[in-house]
């Protein structure tokens, strides 16, 4: 049961992340469509997101491989 709980509590965070990112996305074309905002703009929330999420993760695994030798 427990399992079940887990995979279910798993599924619906997946879930409500990708209904996040389909939501974020359809915004982003209609800024797009209403000229509100270029894709200039858009390279750099991606950039300052991919930085913000890509970094520690990556890090923190060059200061294992260190710790490691």
């Amino acid at each position: 049961m427990k399992k079940l709980l887990l995979g279910l509590g798993n599924y619906i965070n997946i879930l409500s992340k990708l209904t996040f990112l389909f939501i974020f996305l359809f915004v982003v074309y209609i800024f797009l469509e209403k000229k509100m905002i270029t894709t200039s703009d858009i390279l750099i929330v991606f950039s300052i997101i991919l930085i913000q999420y890509a970094l520690p993760p990556f890090i923190s695994w060059i200061v294992n491989m260190k710790i490691k030798k």
